[in-house]
C-alpha cells in the first residue's frame, strides 16, 4: 500500500506540476493553475502519508538450533527511491524517477542488440545523444531548438521528460514554428524505433486535441520487464494547438505546437483520456 501511495503521489506531483506550466491538463480535470496547485500540495502530503507508512525492512536472524544446521537469512526487501527535483528559474520544469536509476536490470544500454536513443532510452544513452537545456533543472529539458516552441525561453526539443526504471518512458515535445500534423507525427516519430507504426489516430470529438496510439515491437522487447509492463511497445501521444499564454486548448492541424508522449495502451479512441 505505501509503494502505490508513493507511486501514485510522483504521478500527481509531475502532473501538477506540467499542468502548472501549460495551465490547464484536461483529461486530468486541471483546468487552472490554481487548479493544479491544489493537486500539486495534494500528491506532496500523499508522497508524505505513504513515506511514513513504509514498512521497515525485516532485520537479518539466524538460527541457532543446531551447530550443524546452516544459517539462514531473511534479506530486507528492496526499496526502490524516488525524487524529483525544483526548478530554481522563472519557469518551473521537473524531471522525475519513480525508480533507481542506473541500477534497475531492465535498464541495460543494450537488448538483443538494440539501443535507443530517443524514446525508451536509458538515462546514460539518452544523455549521450541529447544536449541539456541548462535554463532548466538538470534532466528535465533537452535539445534547444531556435525558432521552436512558442517563445526564446521555452525552445527545446523535449521537455518534462521523465524516467522510469532507468529509461525515458514520458516527455512533452515542442514544435516547429506553423508545424502541419504530419510534420508533428514525423517529429514524434523521429525520437521512435524505426519499426514504430500508427494503430490509430482521431481527432477528439471536442476538437481540442489529436489522438494517437503507436506500436513498436522493439520498444516492446525493452519495456517488457514487469517493472515496467509494457511487452507490446505501445505509446499513447496527443497532439494540441494550444495558445499557452492565454491558457485556451484548441485543435488546428495546420498549427500543432505540442505533442505528449506517453506510455499508455489504449486499444481504441474511445478508451484514450480526454485532451
Amino acid at each position: 500500500m505505501s509503494s502505490i501511495l508513493v507511486l501514485v503521489g510522483l504521478i500527481g506531483l509531475c502532473l501538477g506540476a506540467f499542468a502548472a506550466i501549460r495551465g490547464r491538463l484536461g483529461w486530468a480535470h486541471i483546468n487552472s493553475r490554481r487548479q493544479a496547485g491544489v493537486a500539486t500540495f495534494a500528491a506532496v502530503v500523499v508522497l508524505v502519508v505513504g513515506g511514513a507508512i513504509t514498512p521497515k525492512p525485516a532485520s537479518t536472524t539466524a538460527s541457532t538450533k543446531s551447530s550443524s544446521s546452516p544459517a539462514s537469512t531473511v534479506a530486507p526487501a528492496a526499496s526502490p527511491s524516488t525524487g524529483s527535483a525544483q526548478s530554481p528559474t522563472r519557469t518551473s520544469v521537473t524531471a522525475s524517477s519513480t525508480s533507481p536509476r542506473a541500477t534497475d536490470a531492465t535498464a541495460s544500454s543494450t537488448t538483443a542488440g538494440l539501443t535507443l536513443t530517443g524514446y525508451g532510452a536509458t538515462e546514460a544513452d539518452w544523455a549521450a545523444h541529447h544536449t541539456p537545456d541548462n535554463r532548466f533543472d538538470p534532466g528535465a529539458v533537452w535539445d534547444p531548438m531556435p525558432g521552436w516552441g512558442t517563445d526564446p525561453q521555452h525552445d527545446a526539443k523535449f521537455f518534462m521528460v521523465s524516467y522510469e526504471s532507468g529509461r525515458v518512458l514520458s516527455y512533452s515535445m515542442n514544435m516547429p514554428s506553423h508545424a502541419s500534423k504530419a510534420e508533428a507525427l514525423q517529429v514524434v516519430l523521429s525520437a521512435m524505433p524505426t519499426d514504430t507504426k500508427v494503430l490509430w489516430s482521431t481527432t477528439r470529438v471536442a476538437g481540442q486535441c489529436f489522438q494517437a496510439e503507436l506500436q513498436s515491437r522493439q520498444l516492446g522487447s525493452v519495456l517488457s520487464a514487469p517493472s515496467i509492463g509494457d511487452a507490446d511497445g505501445e505509446v499513447f501521444v496527443e497532439l494540441d494547438s494550444d495558445d499557452l499564454a492565454a491558457g485556451n486548448p484548441y485543435w488546428d492541424p495546420s498549427h500543432v505546437t505540442e505533442a505528449i508522449v506517453m506510455l499508455g495502451s489504449y486499444s481504441t479512441p474511445s478508451k484514450a483520456p480526454a485532451c
